[in-house]
Parts: C-alpha cells; structure tokens; sequence
C-alpha cells in the first residue's frame, strides 16, 4: 500500500537564486518529518536549477521537476499543485521563508482537526532584500472567521489581507481547478476566496511565515502596468455574480469596489464603478474616502507598534 505524506511544501522556482537557499533551508527546519518538498524550476536562467540539485542530493525528501518549457508564474504554481502528493499544501514562495520551525505543524494541525476550516493563514513578518524585518502585518483576529466574512473583508479594503501563498495551507482535495490562469498577479487572491466560500478561515497571530519584499519581485513589475488593475476588474466581476455576494448590502464593502477601480481606465471599469457609485451615494463616497485617508496611515502605525512590541518580546524570549 503506497503511504502518502501528510504535507507537500511546494516550491515554484523562476530565476531564484538569490533568496532560494533561505527559503529551502526555513523548510527544512520544520518539525514535521512526514512531509515532501516539491521544486519546480520554470527554466531558471541563472544558478537556481544547480542550486536545487545540490539541495537534492543531500535531502531525500525533496522531489526537484524542470519544466520542458516555460510554463509562467500561473502555469509553474499549477505544475507544482499537480505534483503534489500530501493531503495538506503548503506553498513556500522562493523570495520569502518560513519564520517559526513549528509553523506548518501548527498549521496541519487545525486542518486535521476542523474539517469545517478550508484556508489557514497567519500573521507575517515584513522583510526586505537584506532580511531585515520591517514590519510584522496582522489581518485578522486569532482563530476562527466565517470564510464569507473574510472575503468581503479583503474586497472591501480592495487588498489581499489573507495573505500571499507562502502565509496560507490547504487541502489537496479542495484545491479544484487548482489557480485560475487568467491572473496575473491576484491568482492567490481569487483562489483563496473560493476555498473561504466553502468553509472558514483560522487564523493565527503569530507570524510564522516571512514575506520579503524588494525590487525584482513580481509585484513590483505588475505594479508598474495594468496586470493589477485588470486582475481586480476581472476578480470583482467573477464574484459580483455570486448569488450569496448579490445579497450583501455593507456600504462599506460597496465602497472597497470603487475604490479598488480608481485606476482603472478601462471603459467597463468606469462603467461599473458608476453604477456601484449610484448604490452608493456621493456623500456617503466621500464619507468613506476620508476614513480611508486617516485609516491607512493608522494602519501603517498599528503595523509598527505591532512589530516593536514582538522585537521587545522576542528580545525578553532569548535575554
């Protein structure tokens, strides 16, 4: 009888070198033995392909795949999900790394013993090019949120506050179609939102997972064009058709959707954000924008109060 492993760490690799050592060795510190590590490289051009290899042969758990040809961000996640033999995923992104040795054994853990949680997320540390932390980013309350909850949250605020793929674990058996292929940058986004369709959202205040940011990253790139915009197009008009988001009548959420259109120049988006305009109100727009204007830097505040007090408290840990 073929005895599959209860974890798949996936690791979709494009020209990842710099980082890519960081990311392999944080999973190879977790504390669960019953696991895999899928690598797929998209054709890498630099030393990553040799990197992987070197990682291989000292590390029997680790399954290294080279697609014949480049399949594309959307495509190579897609390959590393069908790769995938363990009954929960945990994606680890090659920029970013896990920062707690426990954090995917925690986050199997509420997985096997809630069927009724279909995405697990955490609190994160904020990291730049040299790993240094910059802020520690905390969405949600700890524990359980009705997933319906957490998607309007995250349409309202026009943002992902789920966090990206590296933060989360699911099951195998609920991925579908696996990512929608037509995203450029807010595949995770969508995906996520049709698991939390399905069941709740756990999550945890601790972070346990780190996202680096930095200039080569491809969210950097897909800010300086249209692929963010016509993603939020794209995503608001797949799920305004959603029979049970037809139904929701928060203000506020009405709100995020315009927002979240602002820059988009596309005739359809100006013709939508008109008509959620006259659900709306204009006072009540204005109303919200200015919420909106002191909110985010409050919100930057509460990011740095948060992550002075972990640094404080992590000092105290290892004094």
């Amino acid at each position: 009888m073929t005895s599959f492993p209860q974890i798949s760490f996936l690791v979709p690799v494009y020209n990842g070198e710099p980082y890519l050592a960081q990311c392999l060795d944080s999973i190879l510190r977790q504390d669960c033995r019953d696991a895999e590590i899928v690598i797929c490289d998209d054709g890498s051009a630099d030393g990553s392909w040799e990197l992987i290899q070197q990682y291989t042969a000292r590390e029997p758990r680790i399954r290294a795949l080279r697609n014949p040809g480049n399949l594309g961000l959307q495509g190579n996640f897609n390959q590393c999900l069908r790769a995938a033999r363990g009954e929960f995923i945990k994606y680890v992104l090659q920029d970013d790394f896990l920062a707690a040795p426990d954090a995917a054994r925690r986050q199997a853990g509420v997985l096997e013993s809630n069927p009724e949680v279909a995405l697990v997320s955490s609190a994160s540390l904020i990291v730049d090019a040299q790993s240094r932390t910059i802020a520690l980013r905390r969405e949600f309350k700890a524990g359980l949120t009705r997933g319906q909850d957490a998607i309007l949250r995250c349409m309202a605020w026009a943002s992902n506050l789920l966090g990206e793929p590296t933060l989360v674990m699911f099951r195998r058996g609920q991925s579908g179609t696996g990512f929608d292929e037509r995203y450029r940058q807010l595949l995770d986004l969508e995906f996520c939102m049709r698991l939390l369709e399905r069941g709740q959202l756990y999550y945890f205040s601790e972070p346990l997972s780190a996202f680096r940011r930095h200039e080569a990253q491809a969210t950097r790139r897909n800010s300086r064009n249209d692929a963010i915009e016509r993603d939020q197009m794209l995503l608001l008009r797949e799920f305004m058709v959603r029979p049970w988001l037809a139904e929701v009548k928060q203000k506020h959420w009405i709100f995020g959707q315009i927002y979240g259109l602002r820059r988009n120049r596309e005739f359809r988006a100006s013709e939508l954000r008109t008509q959620l305009l006259h659900r709306l109100g204009w006072p009540r727009y204005y109303l919200f924008w200015q919420f909106r204007r002191i909110g985010s830097p409050v919100r930057k505040l509460q990011r740095w109060l948060r992550l002075r007090c972990w640094m404080r408290r992590q000092g105290a840990r290892y004094a």
